[in-house]
């Protein structure tokens, strides 16, 4: 969302020649007075006032535990009376509309020309919200019942979950809640991204990142964070192990890495733009494969909601 939010900004109109989105998009961002909250929240639990010159002054190791610990409360204890919309999006500290350094949804200034001579590559890995379902060992506890009431709150309709169980056969109710919220929270914002961006005259390249397989890196799968090993080399790293597993596949890295330094040397990573009308997207795994809509009937799902 940095990416998409400096290239909604005036400020920043000009300064880049290409610009590459990787699990991120332009949704989760924060209206002023839901900002405002979160900044005097934030100062009530530093007891001090909610204004820049007061947190600035304090001693920064402080600051950054209250910080750490408000979007723990956020995500650990999504109480809804409190915290609002903030419950689905997880994220209290965000880019916020404040009518200046960003006058307006990025998606609006994206969609009326603010980013047009920009080429962009928008993506996201297949199975984003693996990682804080799995990690936790939470994805076992979901039920049919805590599937379905998930669902629901992110907007989601009984039918849509329908196609989604229809899709995903063998699919637990864990791991179907967390392609819902895999859907939601990455592949559907990238997707509006990427028709934002052609509706203000803007190319853009899509791609999803499919690998590793669930079985090799610990049941993550294709989760956030997982493809970053990947893009830069770095997936036999010892710290990396968790994410890739014990065996990372050197076709995948070769295929994801060739993909991103095609677009920053020539602006086009070897596959067709994305429009509306094709939907084309490069799957990445040992090789490049290019789908047109892939899992259509998913993102159709989600038309009128998100």
């Amino acid at each position: 969302m940095s990416v998409t939010t400096l290239l909604a900004m005036p400020s920043a109109a000009g300064l880049f020649a290409r610009a590459m989105t990787a699990s991120g998009a332009a949704a989760n961002t924060l209206t002023a007075e839901t900002g405002a909250f979160v900044a005097r929240v934030l100062a009530d639990a530093l007891g001090t006032e909610p204004s820049r010159e007061a947190i600035a002054a304090l001693d920064l190791d402080t600051v950054v535990k209250a910080v750490s610990d408000l979007v723990t409360e956020v995500q650990s204890a999504p109480d809804p009376q409190k915290w609002g919309a903030l419950v689905l999006s997880m994220l209290p500290f965000a880019p916020v509309i404040d009518g200046t350094v960003l006058p307006r949804h990025p998606l609006e200034a994206i969609a009326g020309g603010a980013s047009r001579d920009v080429p962009l590559l928008v993506g996201t890995t297949r199975q984003e919200a693996r990682l804080f379902l799995v990690v936790p060992g939470t994805i076992d506890e979901v039920d049919d019942a805590g599937l379905a009431g998930g669902a629901a709150a992110y907007g989601l309709t009984p039918e849509g979950l329908d196609v989604y169980r229809e899709h995903h056969r063998d699919a637990s109710p864990g791991d179907l809640l967390a392609q819902i919220v895999t859907d939601w929270y990455y592949t559907l914002p990238a997707i509006r991204l990427a028709e934002a961006h052609e509706r203000g005259g803007g190319t853009t390249w899509a791609y999803r990142f499919d690998r590793p397989s669930q079985e090799d890196n610990h049941r993550l799968g294709a989760a956030h964070a997982v493809d970053t090993p990947f893009v830069f080399g770095t997936m036999r790293n010892p710290e990396n192990a968790l994410l890739v597993g014990g065996e990372p596949s050197q076709a995948v890295a070769d295929t994801t890495h060739g993909a991103w330094v095609r677009f920053v040397k020539h602006g086009d990573p070897g596959w067709a733009p994305y429009t509306s009308a094709t939907r084309t997207t490069g799957l990445l795994a040992e090789t490049v494969t290019v789908v047109d809509d892939p899992d259509g009937e998913l993102r159709r799902t989600w038309d009128g909601i998100r």
